[in-house]
This record gives C-alpha cells, sequence and structure tokens, in this order.
C-alpha cells in the first residue's frame, strides 16, 4: 500500500489519494462504522478506482473487535465526529493494527479517529 486512511469516512481524501499514487500502488481505506463504510464503497466504486482497498474495521493498537455506536441517521449532524467509545445502540466491529496490513511501503498515513489511538503500538516506521 502507498497509502492509509484510517478513519475514511466516505472518502474525501481517499479519492485524491488514490489518484496521484504512483501506477500499481494502492490505498487502503478502513472505516469502522457500518452505513458511513458504505457510503465510502459506493463512492469508491462511482468514481472507478480500481486501486483502492476498503476495510470495514478500526485501527486500535491490538487486534481485538470494539463496540461501535450505530447511528441514527434520521437526525442530522456530523455523521464523522462520533466518538467510537459513546455507547447507545451498538454493533461489534473487528479491530487491527497498522502492522498487522503488513505494509511493504507506506508514504502517507492520514488518521481521523475519534476517540481511538489509531498507531498506539504499532512498529511502523517512516
Amino acid at each position: 500500500m502507498a497509502a492509509l486512511d484510517i478513519g475514511a469516512t466516505m472518502g474525501a481524501l481517499t479519492v485524491p489519494m488514490a489518484l496521484y499514487v504512483l501506477p500499481g500502488e494502492a490505498v487502503a481505506t478502513l472505516e469502522p462504522q457500518r452505513e458511513i463504510f458504505q457510503f465510502l464503497a459506493a463512492n469508491i466504486a462511482l468514481n472507478a478506482l480500481h486501486n483502492v482497498h476498503t476495510y470495514h474495521c478500526a485501527v486500535i493498537g491490538q487486534p481485538s473487535e470494539i463496540l461501535v455506536t450505530l447511528l441514527d441517521y434520521e437526525k442530522g449532524g456530523n455523521y464523522g465526529a462520533i466518538s467510537l467509545g459513546e455507547r447507545t445502540k451498538e454493533e461489534r466491529i473487528p479491530c487491527q493494527t497498522v502492522d498487522s496490513m503488513a505494509l511493504y511501503q507506506c508514504h502517507m498515513i492520514k488518521i481521523d479517529v475519534e476517540g481511538m489511538e489509531g498507531i498506539s503500538g504499532s512498529t511502523i516506521q517512516f
């Protein structure tokens, strides 16, 4: 992977990242909120980006699972700013570490996670 977009939401930065990586390189996007992940996947498909790999998971310091708040999309709000630590209705989501992605080379990591430490415990070096 040439780039990681951790907490990709709907892919506002994933799309330009995918357009500017070198031929043969890819962007990995990770988004834990199920419905927002579905928007992300649709955005990637609508833009015909074949060099983007999408993952429905969270990134934390150890492989595990977390409970992610299910949002009420009938109400207005900034869905990308919801802390994963808030609790109402929840869904269990897998977590992985940056290290578990076995990155051979990574030129850029964008992290936008609310209330989580996306690269905590990783040994990746830049």
